[in-house]
């Protein structure tokens, strides 16, 4: 039963404290889970605990002001980002965890049900990715354009595929260009100030895509955001996510074609078996780091880990 348990949205605790050691595991990986900010005043998402440890998470619709993300889809991209990281956290602390998404049709705001497995023994890249839930945001960090390292390139693929996404990247400068051009429109039609719009000078820009635009992709979508941005970090990268290019409906269909001008079938990997329909979900910019040498993400290590 949960009426009992612990409950905790966006970082606050509510109700009494955990008294089994499962619900402290629990308990601790929330607390690393929300360690990273979904870009908004608060987290969109609660969680209860029971007393076996079971994570059962909610979309916390009370925080959003009236008229914004009206569907929803925002605030579940920051639940399924939240999900993943929970799961990081969980490895770190030698569970695993088994995720049924969307477990109940009667409670539509019921995202998903986390059972704990104390069978997973951590590993060197488990310590790492929830070492990069610590490390500072992109946001006001000194970055340059140099050329990412291809087989980084490849971890970044590969992180997105693990959760059921792809990333499409857009490389050509005038493809670029239009893509910042269509953020500006978007940032304007939502009344938010254009700002500097930096998609040329970034090592990198990858679009964020699934097959579909269902509650249960959009939960894909925020997993497979965390899980990119934080084999990101631990590749020495700074990224920032841009969302407003997919949150208009018509600039995202341009996103979505901009993706498909931008592949080439020539180079294997840069799409990586997405289909021709996929859909926009959000922008992410990567960079170096302006204070780190060339040859620092050498060594980044592989995550062949999913959160199932």
């Amino acid at each position: 039963m949960l009426d009992e348990g612990s409950v905790i949205a966006g970082g606050r605790t509510l109700g009494a404290a955990p008294r089994e050691a499962m619900r402290g595991v629990a308990r601790e990986a929330l607390r690393e889970a929300v360690r990273v900010p979904s870009g908004a005043d608060r987290e969109r998402w609660m969680c209860c605990v029971g007393d076996d440890g079971v994570l059962e998470m909610y979309v916390d619709r009370l925080g959003v002001p009236a008229g914004v993300d009206p569907a929803g889809r925002e605030s579940i991209i920051d639940c399924g980002a939240a999900l993943l990281r929970l799961c990081v956290a969980l490895r770190a602390l030698g569970y695993a965890a088994r995720v049924e998404l969307l477990p109940d049709r009667a409670e539509p705001d019921l995202l998903a049900r986390v059972s704990l497995d104390a069978s997973h023994t951590p590993t060197p890249a488990d310590h790492a990715m929830v070492a990069a839930l610590t490390r500072p945001r992109a946001e006001g960090t000194r970055s340059d354009s140099r050329a990412i390292a291809p087989h980084v390139l490849s971890l970044l693929l590969g992180a997105a595929r693990l959760e059921g996404a792809w990333l499409g990247f857009i490389d050509a400068p005038p493809l670029r260009r239009t893509l910042g051009g269509l953020v500006a429109v978007a940032k304007q039609s939502r009344g938010k100030p254009t700002g500097r719009v930096l998609m040329e000078r970034a090592s990198a820009v990858a679009v964020l895509m699934t097959n579909g635009d269902t509650m249960a992709d959009w939960l894909v979508a925020g997993q497979a955001r965390a899980r990119v941005l934080l084999t990101a970090c631990t590749a020495g990268l700074v990224a920032s996510c841009v969302n407003e290019p997919v949150a208009v409906p018509l600039i995202r269909r341009l996103v979505s074609g901009l993706v498909r001008e931008a592949s080439d079938p020539g180079v294997p990997g840069r799409r990586g078996g997405m289909p021709p329909d996929a859909i926009p979900q959000t922008v992410i910019c990567l960079s170096h780091p302006a204070d780190l040498c060339a040859d620092s993400v050498l060594a980044a290590p592989h995550f062949p880990t999913r959160c199932t």
